[in-house]
């Protein structure tokens, strides 16, 4: 039983420095500079990272308003915008070539 926790610390603390660095990536991808093809691609990127959180905001608040559920994980949220924004870049780089 005392291995279950330790595993368990240790993929926690494994999720979270990753979620770190992909936090770290994207703002860095966010600040690079380039030609009209990769303002295009980081722009739908961002936009639909944008429409997918508000989209998850109302959801939250409509399910708080009629299920009353708990707040919002500010670090859940973060890193699930954080892998669709990468999802979205990826696939707007594959598109458009990048």
């Amino acid at each position: 039983m005392h291995y279950f926790g330790l595993i368990f610390g240790v993929l926690l603390w494994i999720v979270f420095t990753l979620s770190i660095i992909g936090i770290a990536i994207l703002l860095y991808s966010l600040t690079k500079q380039g030609d009209e093809r990769r303002q295009m691609i980081v722009s739908k990127s961002c936009v639909n990272t944008f429409l997918v959180m508000t989209g998850y905001l109302v959801a939250c608040a409509v399910a708080k308003l009629f299920l009353a559920l708990q707040e919002i994980n500010p670090f859940t949220m973060l890193t699930v915008l954080t892998l669709f924004y990468f999802i979205q870049l990826f696939y707007y780089t594959k598109k458009y070539g990048g």
